[in-house]
């Protein structure tokens, strides 16, 4: 059974933290191996909308990081073991000679276990613990719960910077109520995960993948006010592109908050908002060049 270097954590969004994590598994020479459940606990255990980045995408990521193996543990059939039983359980699965976390992590039944006792277990089976310490960028210590704040008031931009890459969401596109192309603003409509994290109502700067490729544009995530709905929705008017998406399963990436959701009186008061909105982000676009 080959030796192994396994990194542990949640890896919600893959931040920068959990980027180190990954990092120092994959320079230590032994093959290495993400270890981590396939719903973040905290999503399973309550009704928050907390989660950062599906599991494609996590698996995206934690794979450029250049991990070689990724395995998904089922948390509900985890739950109740202890510590000391999941210590043992990774060291039967995986053959670890080299274990690395994050200086915050927590395993086996409620959480009890800690980096404390994960050092004395590794001491008393001859595994080195890596433990990596808090990563700090632009003065400040990221974490999830920092970029899910982030997210909340809409600043989308300083959380990239946290990630280090930018907020993704993924859904398939819907029909809608077609009024966008009575505007002149075609859109594709996608829901949002219920379990993700709580985002700004208003609208982004976006860029969508179709087919390998990309596409900015702008989106408008809430409830639209002007035609009401009780489920948030995601709303998409891709530049450029022609083509029908129905039923097509898509990655939208969020860039950049331009203006928050309001209602208008009318379409005509809102198409004059959209041609505003839109040429708003041409103009950073245009910028950026």
């Amino acid at each position: 059974m080959k030796e192994t270097a396994i990194a542990l954590g949640t890896f919600d969004g893959v931040h920068l933290g959990h980027k180190k994590v990954l990092q120092t598994a994959v320079n230590s020479g032994l093959f290495s191996v993400a270890v981590a459940f396939s719903v973040p606990p905290k999503a399973f255990l309550s009704d928050k909308k907390i989660v950062l980045s599906d599991l494609e995408e996590k698996t995206e990521l934690i794979k450029k990081a250049g991990i070689k193996e990724i395995e998904y543990l089922d948390f509900p059939k985890l739950k109740d073991v202890s510590a000391e039983d999941f210590f043992e359980f990774l060291k039967a699965k995986f053959n670890p000679k080299m274990i690395v976390c994050g200086f915050n992590y927590t395993f086996g039944k409620k959480g009890v276990g800690n980096t404390d006792l994960l050092r004395k277990l590794c001491n008393e089976n001859g595994i080195t613990l890596k433990v990596i310490d808090k990563v700090t960028a632009f003065g400040e210590v990221v974490s999830s719960t920092l970029i899910r704040n982030l997210l909340k008031e809409g600043d989308v931009k300083t959380a990239e910077k946290f990630m280090g890459h930018p907020f993704s969401v993924r859904g398939e596109v819907l029909h809608g109520e077609k009024r966008g192309r009575l505007m002149d603003f075609p859109t594709i409509n996608q829901l949002l995960n219920e379990k993700t994290a709580d985002l700004k109502f208003g609208v982004y700067m976006s860029k969508t993948v179709i087919d390998g490729k990309e596409y900015f544009g702008m989106t408008n995530i809430g409830k639209r006010p002007t035609f009401p709905s009780s489920t948030p929705l995601c709303e998409t008017h891709i530049f450029d592109y022609f083509g029908d998406l129905y039923g097509k399963n898509l990655r939208l990436y969020l860039l950049e908050f331009i203006r928050e959701e309001r209602k208008f009186s009318g379409i005509d008061e809102l198409r004059s908002a959209l041609r505003n909105d839109k040429k708003t982000i041409l103009d950073i676009l245009k910028n950026k060049d």
